[in-house]
């Protein structure tokens, strides 16, 4: 009986060292990656190769709206305080009634933060999803932009002349 007894023993003991180390390593190798830098942000401009690769790995729809987006939201040089501070290069506002990436997710109607620009983007895939989930062309899709994610009246416009831009740059 005594051998049972120690034998449970062991085991929690075990299982317990086991947790309090393996969340002292998890803590320590998190340190190390909030440490290394964003893979899209390179000397504090926007990789937009690297944002075209995200957009692609999450099949954001319209892609190519969206990368236009990005650039319109983050400057177009890509130094606005958003994008740099809160990884958010789309504008994306914390929601009220849906899942969000922002690790502000509580600050409802302010900026998202973002660990990394990924976790905006996968964001805006969950924005899409709950907005965009029927839309299938790209009228329908400038529509839903101007009557739900834009403040700027011309907004639209801005984002035609950059996907236009960029079209002429990529011939």
């Amino acid at each position: 009986m005594k051998n049972w007894i120690r034998d449970i023993l062991i085991v929690l003991m075990t299982f317990s060292l086991g947790a309090l180390f393996g969340n002292l390593i998890t803590t320590k190798e998190q340190s190390k990656i909030s440490v290394q830098q964003e893979p899209c942000i390179v000397d504090t401009n926007l990789n937009f190769n690297c944002v075209s690769d995200y957009l692609d790995k999450h099949r954001i729809k319209f892609s190519h709206i969206v990368l236009a987006q990005a650039q319109l939201e983050s400057s177009i040089q890509h130094n606005s305080d958003l994008a740099k501070k809160s990884k958010n290069i789309l504008g994306m506002k914390v929601p009220a009634q849906r899942y969000s990436f922002a690790i502000n997710y509580h600050d409802y109607g302010n900026y998202a933060k973002f660990a990394s620009i990924e976790d905006c983007i996968r964001d805006y895939k969950s924005w899409q999803i709950q907005n965009a989930f029927f839309i299938t062309d790209e009228e329908q899709y400038f529509n839903l932009l101007t009557e739900i994610y834009a403040s700027d009246k011309d907004y639209v416009t801005k984002l035609k002349r950059l996907i236009k831009r960029n079209d002429l740059l990529h011939q």
